[in-house]
């Protein structure tokens, strides 16, 4: 099939472009806080501030959020603990190209990207000859920040092409 043998990174962590020191201390200040805060509320107003960075349009809120994403919220804060003993790989040049030169690569990204530098990643990225999709306004959860028919209508191009 057509499909087969492509790859769509999306607002890959690490795999690019190295983690953001700054995530990384907002993800340890949201796992101590869930572990030590006493109440829901609490808790919740933690996730919403961690959440909230994460976004780069401000009309986006996880205080405030749109019906059709609170199942994306709902899947956000079951995993907001991390379960995966699994250390994030910047992977090298080389190995960059030769993931190109194997597998069509698009990476779909958002300009304000938090867990990883969007820049550093696009230009990582095009340098090995992978597609980029950036968008304007839109973090590391981009699938809330933009249309989310537009960005799956721009994969399912991808994917379709030869």
């Amino acid at each position: 099939s057509k499909y087969f043998g492509k790859l769509v990174l999306m607002a890959p962590a690490a795999v690019v472009a190295p983690i953001e020191s700054a995530w990384v201390l907002r993800i340890i200040a949201l796992s101590l806080a869930q572990a030590i805060l006493p109440t829901k509320g609490m808790i919740q107003k933690v996730r919403t501030w961690f959440f909230d960075y994460m976004t780069a349009d401000p009309n986006v809120s996880f205080k405030d959020m749109k019906p059709e994403y609170m199942e994306l919220r709902q899947a956000s804060d079951e995993a907001a603990v991390p379960h995966i003993e699994l250390e994030p790989t910047c992977l090298d040049d080389d190995v960059l190209e030769e993931m190109a030169r194997n597998h069509p690569t698009l990476l779909v990204i958002g300009e304000g990207e938090t867990v990883t530098n969007a820049t550093l990643a696009a230009e990582n990225a095009k340098k090995a000859g992978i597609q980029v999709q950036l968008y304007e306004n839109s973090g590391h959860l981009l699938l809330m920040e933009h249309p989310r028919e537009h960005v799956v209508g721009v994969i399912a191009e991808f994917l379709s092409e030869g």
